[in-house]
């Protein structure tokens, strides 16, 4: 009774299953297998990028409107269509700033990355 007492009293928890043994997930990430906070998510089916800036504004406004979370420039210019250059990062970019003076989206300064999020899910909150 004693042995079978102590294992349910201050040391229960430990052993297997428990602490120390990483069985159950309550320890952290392993070094070097945390995915990074501006992981690139690449859509099922990437979107044509539009070659003319009003569409481009409207197609980056929808994105951020239809998928909910936090965005960085380079995890919006993967969701289309075509190589990510500088040219695509700069239109993004100062699509996003555009967006940011109407009210639209609102930046967030994180880990010395700008996240985008649309302003319309703040609302929720």
């Amino acid at each position: 009774m004693c042995i079978h007492g102590s294992s349910s009293g201050r040391g229960a928890g430990r052993g297997a299953g428990g602490e120390g043994t990483g069985g159950e997930g309550i320890q952290g990430t392993l070094p070097g297998t945390e995915i990074p906070a501006a992981a690139i998510v690449e859509p099922v089916e990437q979107q044509k990028w539009p070659t003319q800036p009003k569409a481009q504004l409207a197609a980056i406004r929808d994105l951020l409107r239809t998928t909910p979370g936090d965005w960085t420039t380079p995890q919006i210019a993967a969701q289309f269509k075509g190589r990510t250059i500088q040219k695509k990062l700069d239109a993004i970019t100062a699509n996003l700033e555009r967006l940011e003076w109407f009210g639209l989206v609102i930046p967030e300064q994180r880990d010395g990355l700008t996240y985008w999020h649309s302003a319309d899910t703040t609302k929720a909150a």
